[in-house]
């Protein structure tokens, strides 16, 4: 799988990480599409949920691979091959909302959901998709049913405890829906990359 350098995983030489490799859980992904057919990916278990916009993504195959790329004694392997399941979903057909609500439909408490996407804020930067209010809603309703939503918090450099996200921190009364956002950061130096959006409503 490209894009994959070596040591970015720590996890993958841990007694743990040969252990707890997703069993009992679903997992899904929204992206703007995956290859299907990729070597690492061909299993019956890595369903399409938007067969109707066959977009080989590099980005979401290769977020695809890091989690679900199954064990082939070479190569990547993925964090959680061990799943039940794993959904692909698009966001192109019919738009990021519609996308979660299709693969929320196969999920139940305990399972995972990957927000693969990024919205755009007042300063046309990119930042967290739930800045966009029907995501935030929806994420919400995901999480108060046990579902666990990790979003990437967007490649826009945007330090939202900025005035201009008020509104968007103090949602809810304390700005939370219940979703795990994550920045980028340097794999070496282990400190935030320049380019990730910031701040408080960021967890990781």
């Amino acid at each position: 799988m490209t894009g994959v350098a070596e040591g970015a995983i720590l996890a993958a030489n841990s007694d743990l990480f040969n252990k707890a490799v997703g069993q009992g859980i679903r997992c899904a992904d929204i992206e703007g599409g995956f290859d299907f057919e990729h070597v690492n990916l061909q299993r019956k278990s890595f369903i399409n949920l938007s067969p109707e916009y066959p977009l080989k993504n590099e980005h979401g195959t290769a977020v695809a691979g890091i989690m679900y790329a199954k064990d082939m004694g070479l190569g990547i392997k993925g964090l959680v091959h061990g799943a039940d399941t794993f959904y692909g979903v698009s966001e192109a057909p019919a738009g990021r909302v519609n996308g979660i609500a299709k693969a929320l439909k196969y999920l139940r408490a305990g399972d995972v959901f990957i927000y693969e996407l990024q919205s755009m804020g007042p300063r046309n930067k990119y930042v967290p998709a739930d800045y966009q209010k029907a995501v935030w809603d929806i994420t919400k309703e995901a999480t108060d049913a046990g579902i666990i939503v990790i979003m990437a918090a967007g490649n826009g450099a945007e330090d939202l405890d900025h005035q201009l996200y008020s509104e968007y921190r103090n949602r809810n009364d304390d700005g939370d829906n219940g979703a795990i956002r994550v920045g980028a950061g340097d794999k070496k130096y282990w400190i935030p990359t320049d380019f990730t959006t910031y701040g408080s409503m960021i967890h990781v």
